[in-house]
């Protein structure tokens, strides 16, 4: 097979081998072009819209979180056990019942207002990073706004 191509390029005069060579010579920049620059070119292009999106998509979801104060994920403080009993004192809150099991504290505020709770909580979270699990709200039936607070708050080891 090659030495039949090689016969009928050699019984070309010089004016068609150059034809020839010329042409074969478009044709694998064509194909370099089309096969290998373009898929690459696309790919990168896309690649880098993807990384600007999710840069977007960062920047929204940060300025989200500081829109409506959504709290902390890791833990900020070194012993969160200390930071969360300095909290409570701070905020002038006595738990009646408060038991620290390894990464999370189980804890009992009576009479409490939503509006303090809410504001020792949101504080807690920014400056140590504990968060919330779950929550029990009682109303009492002997002050009015005055609830009984049952909650589950942990933490994650500092990172």
């Amino acid at each position: 097979m090659k030495q039949k191509l090689v016969a009928w390029f050699s019984a070309r005069n010089a004016r068609e081998r150059m034809m020839i060579m010329l042409m074969g010579f478009a044709l694998l920049w064509v194909v370099v072009y089309y096969g290998l620059w373009q898929p690459l070119q696309t790919a990168i292009d896309n690649g880098k819209t993807a990384i600007n999106r999710a840069r977007e998509t960062q920047t929204w979801m940060q300025t989200q979180a500081l829109q409506h104060d959504l709290r902390v994920r890791r833990t900020l403080a070194a012993n969160p056990d200390q930071a969360l009993r300095e909290s409570l004192k701070a905020s002038k809150l006595a738990p009646t019942q408060l038991s620290v099991q390894g990464q999370k504290t189980t804890l009992t505020l009576e009479p409490v207002a939503l509006a303090t709770l809410w504001q020792w909580y949101v504080s807690l979270n920014r400056a140590s990073g504990i968060q919330l699990e779950s929550i029990t709200l009682t109303p009492l039936a002997k002050n009015d706004g005055a609830l009984k607070v049952e909650m589950t708050l942990f933490w994650s080891k500092s990172v």
